[in-house]
């Protein structure tokens, strides 16, 4: 189901700026930032055979998986007893349902077996 997906590593930091010229200046990654109210809020960096996730919010660092049809992966994860969770961050903010929806895409969080978090990521655009 996920093994064609792309995976991104998540990694939450607690200063955009200073992580955003950690991974550019020094290890010399190429990135782009969110825009406007959005600049503190994400960043994405280029590796050779992925990305690396930039952001304040969730538990800690994880895994995301790209995903092209959100509703229908959760109701398959779900049949296969997969747990699925609302973050704190993202209950603070107002998000109720599994599945939250933004104007740069929709997500939901499971754990893995281990405990791990997982973000399931459907972009606006892909």
């Amino acid at each position: 189901m996920l093994s064609q997906s792309p995976a991104y590593t998540y990694v939450k930091i607690k200063n955009m700026d200073r992580a955003f010229a950690f991974y550019t200046k020094i290890l010399g990654l190429k990135g782009v930032r969110g825009k406007g109210a959005m600049r503190n809020q994400w960043a994405s960096l280029k590796t050779a055979n992925g990305k690396l996730w930039l952001g304040p919010h969730g538990a800690s660092t994880g895994l995301i998986f790209i995903v092209k049809d959100l509703e229908k992966v959760v109701k398959q994860l779900k049949a296969k007893k997969v747990q699925f969770y609302i973050p704190l961050p993202m209950k603070k903010h107002g998000m109720k349902a599994h599945i939250a929806d933004h104007p740069w895409g929709r997500h939901a969080w499971l754990r893995d077996s281990e405990g791990n978090s997982v973000m399931l990521f459907e972009p606006k655009i892909i």
